[in-house]
């Protein structure tokens, strides 16, 4: 069972926010005592997402560009001959 964060009132598991006051559930205590035994927090950093997209986009860029290159060297009808 959840509990609300702001004013205590307890909450169904599938809600997230509470009704009366607009508060956050609270996490149940075997969760809770989960991520407080590992210290376990979710933080979102944009700057590391971005990064993960930089760098994501830039191997695909290197991944296509290679072989393209190789390709365009070939003469079209000898490499339709290898076929």
């Amino acid at each position: 069972m959840r509990t609300c964060s702001k004013c205590g009132v307890a909450l169904n598991e599938n809600v997230k926010f509470c009704k009366a006051c607009g508060g956050q559930a609270s996490l149940d205590d075997k969760k809770a005592r989960v991520m407080s035994a590992y210290s376990l927090t979710f933080e979102f950093a944009p700057s590391l997402a971005a990064a993960a997209l930089g760098c994501s986009v830039l191997i695909g860029v290197i991944a296509s560009i290679y072989p393209a290159y190789k390709a365009g060297q070939l003469d079209p009808v000898e490499a339709l001959k290898s076929l």
